[in-house]
């Protein structure tokens, strides 16, 4: 994705230094928060549907009370977790999440909550977050010092787009 942000460069060469050294993930910037593990690929944005990340985080935080880390940081993890939990399924397995995740669409069509809390269960997204969690909770230290990393690069990619607010 072509990008005309100033500073997106090294605000994703963060994010890489991170992703890669610990898993051999690759992060790029694409229009939704998305993983695709045969290729060790995940994909980040900075605008995220209010009602899916609201019921994302809610779902996180749910099953770890004690972790606190702001919604960017659950949602890349969780999109590393698909990448690190692949192998746990086969072909069969992957189209049959995908079709419960198609069928949610029929079922509520007008509850986006209901559909979003039915979601987090299916399998793949249910391991892809448990190994989130438990990732933030064994290398707190870690993590830690990722985000201090990030919100230093992330304040300079907002002055440089003046998009600093007062």
């Amino acid at each position: 994705m072509k990008s005309t942000l100033k500073g997106l460069k090294e605000l994703t060469a963060v994010i890489n230094d991170f992703t890669m050294k610990n898993f051999e993930v690759t992060a790029k910037l694409g229009t939704e928060f998305a993983a695709v593990p045969p290729k060790r690929l995940i994909y980040f944005t900075f605008i995220v549907s209010e009602t899916m990340q609201q019921t994302t985080i809610d779902d996180m935080e749910a099953r770890f009370p004690h972790i606190k880390a702001d919604p960017f940081f659950w949602l890349l993890m969780h999109e590393i977790g698909h990448c690190m939990t692949a192998e746990i399924w086969d072909t069969d397995d992957e189209i049959y999440f995908n079709k419960m995740k198609d069928r949610l669409d029929d079922y509520f069509e007008e509850d986006i909550f209901s559909q979003n809390e039915w979601y987090h269960v299916i399998p793949d997204e249910y391991f892809s977050t448990k190994w989130a969690g438990g990732y933030m909770e064994e290398y707190p230290k870690k993590m830690r010092k990722f985000a201090k990393k990030f919100h230093k690069a992330f304040a300079k990619f907002l002055k440089k787009n003046n998009a600093i607010f007062a």
